[in-house]
């Protein structure tokens, strides 16, 4: 167990996971909108790239197949209607935001699906600068692994290609 109490070898496994997604991410960020992501390399920090000096990303991989109009997402027959994001990532934006109104942080989900060994990535955002005190306000929340997330619905989640980051010039 970590300091936190959550089990070492879910986290390890966790990390290498993502470390894979977030390459294929920034991949598709660079060959879909020409956007070349700077990754955070201090690991404590609560986002994992920069675009450009004020534009913060947290990106998670969600094994999860989206469904019913993107608003579920379904991995063998569990079927979830919200995402997480860890409650201390929201304080901490919430509290970068308030000393620099300039920030702006959006979190990108990876839903990935596996078809007879290929993956396919469906991503989706939410830019959660503006409703930063509304999250923490109003949001469910939940323990996953000893540590308090907030739940995201899915349905409130856009397509990628309507992130004003990415289609500027």
């Amino acid at each position: 167990m970590n300091s936190r109490g959550q089990d070492l070898e879910f986290v390890k496994n966790s990390v290498k996971n993502n470390v894979i997604f977030e390459k294929t991410f920034i991949e598709y960020i660079r060959k879909k909108f020409n956007k070349h992501l700077t990754k955070t390399k201090d690991e404590l920090k609560h986002y994992d790239f920069s675009l450009g000096k004020y534009n913060k990303i947290e990106y998670k991989g969600v094994y999860y197949s989206l469904i019913d109009n993107e608003t579920k997402a379904e991995n063998n027959k569990t079927i979830i209607r919200d995402v997480m994001i860890g409650r201390q990532k929201i304080l901490y934006f919430y509290y970068r935001y308030l000393r620099n109104r300039d920030l702006r942080f959006f979190i990108i989900y990876g839903f990935y699906t596996s078809n007879d060994g290929n993956i396919t990535t469906k991503y989706k955002f939410i830019e959660i600068t503006q409703i930063l005190e509304t999250i923490i306000k109003t949001y469910n929340q939940m323990n996953y692994f000893n540590n308090k997330h907030f739940l995201i619905p899915i349905k409130d989640l856009k397509d990628l290609t309507e992130c004003d980051i990415f289609n500027q010039e």
